[in-house]
């Protein structure tokens, strides 16, 4: 698949995500994160395309999110697919990077994807890493084979510092986005986010997930606390 057709589909405005994850360091040092890694898991979501799965972050100095995650895909030639996102908002935020492209939803921005394959049922690790200076790299990880795959690399402008301890992620049917909803029609889906973890801020936590959008109290959402963080599952078909 051309790199363009993948980033065409990666473009998600958080205004119209169906559900809202929040999370934080309460111990990250004043300076902030120098890395941040997400961990999530899709075991029992369906492989279509769809849904995105994310989580946000910020970095001190800048003002323009990023993003960093997974969309599922229907499978190819009898083997899984998926999408990896790792992108960022900011004017001025550029990228030489094969897998990168300017612009970000629409604006501003670098936005970077790779196609993956590898079984749903693993738990995959989106970290956020500095490489040097205001450089930094995403990162996905499947925690069971060991691969590791660069997302995609993105400088910053000159005021960048490190990664803020505290954001919020998301669950977006983005099929929804171009004519808007139909709750009652919402597909169903299932997604483990775990707690973020740093080499610079210890251990964070999931702190909240909450429904959100035009289709919030209309979709069914229902979440719950499992060893290390939650499951969510939304949708009503």
């Amino acid at each position: 698949m051309k790199l363009s057709t993948i980033l065409a589909s990666t473009s998600i405005p958080l205004a119209l995500a169906n559900v809202r994850v929040k999370w934080s360091f309460p111990s990250a040092p004043a300076t902030g994160l120098e890395d941040i890694t997400f961990p999530m898991n899709m075991a029992n979501a369906k492989h279509e395309r769809g849904y995105y799965f994310a989580q946000q972050f910020n970095f001190e100095g800048i003002s323009a999110v990023g993003y960093i995650g997974f969309q599922p895909r229907p499978d190819r030639n009898g083997k899984p697919i998926f999408l990896a996102v790792f992108s960022s908002f900011q004017k001025g935020a550029t990228s030489t990077h094969a897998k990168c492209k300017s612009g970000a939803d629409g604006g501003a921005g670098v936005s970077c994807a790779i196609e993956g394959s590898g079984d749903y049922a693993n738990t995959y690790n989106f970290s956020v890493e500095h490489v040097s200076d205001t450089t930094w790299r995403g990162v996905m990880t499947n925690t069971v084979t060991g691969q590791k795959d660069e997302i995609g690399v993105i400088k910053l402008p000159s005021q960048a510092k490190n990664i803020k301890p505290s954001r919020t992620g998301f669950v977006e049917y983005f099929p929804w986005n171009a004519k808007g909803p139909d709750c009652p029609k919402q597909p169903k889906t299932e997604i483990t986010f775990y707690d973020p973890t740093s080499n610079t801020g210890g251990a964070g936590s999931i702190t909240a997930i909450e429904d959100y959008g035009d289709c919030s109290g209309k979709a069914n959402l229902k979440y719950t606390q499992i060893t290390g963080g939650y499951t969510v599952n939304y949708g009503n078909v």
